[in-house]
């Protein structure tokens, strides 16, 4: 059997990736704290904090939607008095004209 260029690329591709794969094994081993020991603390945290947030600017809305329907509230009932119209003059002038 002949060896190929083509098949000694597949091998030593696969030598490489054998070797990343062992360093990469004992890196972690030797590493008290491994790259992905710590993501799910870190995630939740970062959740709650979003959260937080997220509530934060819910109640900030709502309050200002319930000030603003207060003030329109406010302000329609102001000029629908009975007998204003809603350019400030009698009704009662603006029907003879």
């Amino acid at each position: 059997m002949q060896i190929t260029p083509g098949m000694l690329q597949t091998l030593e591709t696969i030598g490489h990736q054998l070797g990343n794969y062992r360093d990469r094994k004992l890196a972690e081993a030797s590493s008290p704290e491994g790259p992905l020991r710590n993501w799910k603390p870190a995630c939740s945290n970062g959740q709650s904090k979003l959260a937080g947030a997220l509530e934060a600017a819910l109640d900030s809305e709502m309050r200002f939607r319930a000030m603003f329907e207060r003030r329109r509230l406010s302000a329609l009932r102001c000029s629908a008095r009975p007998g204003r119209s809603s350019s400030g003059t009698d009704a009662r002038a603006d029907a003879r004209l």
